[in-house]
């Protein structure tokens, strides 16, 4: 039955995003797509992917399936449901935020010489920033994993994983920057190249080389997605049904034998199929835990969400923050994740509860339906960073790492915050 339901599920998923995407056998790449290809990877998969797998469980899966098999029926039943309902709300959610949207025509963009160098001058800091992040762990590029660099992770206290997590993070902001340059300075040239081969794009793309040789595969995606999604509402970019189909399998190919090779592991494609699986089943470690706990809340107030706004503070300046961040689990709530992933499900209903869950998918959807035209191309790239930002850290990280750090501050506080500078002063 609660395969049945998960089927379902994902086929509800691929009908919504068809009717909301798809014009005339080509696929518009929009906010609604990502977040709904994020919500089948980590909500819908693992789930069936563990009653197809029971009888093959491979040893590097044994610790999620100790977890997985264990979950009641009624628990596993009011998972399948409750994200199949939290999903169709964020589809209402979206579709009344479309309809409410003031139609832009054309985004208004021009280069302006004073713009352009400010934002020179910000994706300069940010370079800087990358340069400085990067040279206490210089010796640890191109080695793969080593231990010292995921202090704390196996205790999930992601946000004190340094120093890997505070280069990660100048990469993800030097982004941001380097891509405002770019759209600023060549936007209204209508030219891809422009904006991919700008210099400070350039400098970006080492320094994620640079963070792939350690790990950070899923920032980097993000990041990919977010010029997607900016092609897709800057110059109405389609894509064929088939060379959508080619593009997935390209992209996740890259992604798994990238992950197959990161490790160490022997190339082959059963260890590339294997590697997809393993990133939404480790993250659900957690919820699948959460879930044999059989503490699922009604209603919550997210007080554990606003205690996650002090990891704005950095931990350069203040390094005992992690001791103000308040752990769930000193709070009543029990669930495991041994490798640091957290289910957004496990964050979202130890905040919200059911009710509020409900209420917090349907506002994500109208926000994204609301402003996905917007008038200046500034915005735009504010909202494909905060858009892509929902595909896979939201669904994966604790909410002081998505929420407060990747979506909060580096996609949406500093470039609005930039913006506005640039705006009121650099016209």
């Amino acid at each position: 039955m609660i395969l049945f339901l998960c089927l379902c599920s994902l086929v509800l998923v691929t009908y919504a995003t068809w009717r909301v995407c798809a014009r005339g056998g080509s696929v518009r790449l929009n906010g609604f797509f990502f977040f709904s290809l994020g919500f089948s990877y980590y909500w819908l998969l693992p789930h069936t992917l563990g009653y197809l797998m029971q009888s093959a469980v491979p040893e590097e899966l044994e610790i999620v399936f100790e977890q997985f098999f264990t979950i009641p029926d009624a628990a596993g039943f009011l998972f399948i449901l409750a994200a199949l309902i939290f999903y169709i709300l964020f589809w209402m959610g979206y579709s009344k935020g479309k309809r409410r949207q003031r139609r832009i025509v054309q985004f208004r963009s021009r280069n302006s010489a004073s713009a352009v160098r400010f934002w020179s001058v910000a994706a300069g800091c940010g370079v800087v920033l990358a340069i400085v992040t990067a040279i206490p762990i210089r010796e640890y590029f191109f080695i793969g994993y080593d231990p010292s660099l995921f202090e704390n992770y196996q205790d999930g206290v992601v946000q004190d994983a340094l120093p890997r997590g505070t280069f990660i993070a100048s990469t993800s902001i030097l982004f941001a920057l380097s891509f405002m340059r770019a759209v600023v300075k060549n936007g209204h040239r209508g030219d891809l190249r422009l904006l991919l081969l700008d210099p400070f794009m350039l400098a970006y793309y080492l320094f994620a080389v640079l963070a792939l040789s350690m790990g950070g595969r899923l920032y980097f995606v993000t990041n990919v997605v977010t010029v997607i999604l900016f092609l897709t509402m800057w110059f109405h970019v389609r894509v064929r049904l088939r060379g959508l189909l080619v593009l997935g399998i390209v992209c996740a190919g890259g992604a798994s034998l990238w992950g197959v090779l990161r490790a160490g592991g022997e190339f082959s494609v059963l260890n590339m199929l294997l590697n997809v699986a393993q990133e939404p089943l480790l993250t659900s470690i957690s919820a699948f835990s959460f879930l044999n706990s059989g503490k699922v809340p009604i209603i919550n107030f997210p007080v554990f969400l606003a205690s996650d706004f002090i990891n704005l503070l950095p931990s350069s300046i203040f390094p005992w923050k992690i001791d103000f961040l308040l752990d769930p689990r000193e709070h009543g709530y029990n669930y495991s994740m041994p490798l640091g992933g957290l289910h957004v499900f496990v964050s979202l209903m130890v905040n919200f509860g059911l009710i509020g869950t409900a209420g917090a998918f349907y506002a994500i959807g109208r926000l994204l339906g609301r402003y996905e035209h917007v008038r200046y191309a500034q915005a735009a790239v504010v909202y494909c960073l905060v858009a892509a930002g929902l595909t896979f850290t939201f669904n994966r990280d604790p909410f002081s790492v998505s929420v407060v750090k990747n979506i909060f501050e580096n996609a949406f506080l500093i470039p609005i915050a930039l913006y506005s500078i640039q705006k009121g002063f650099f016209k």
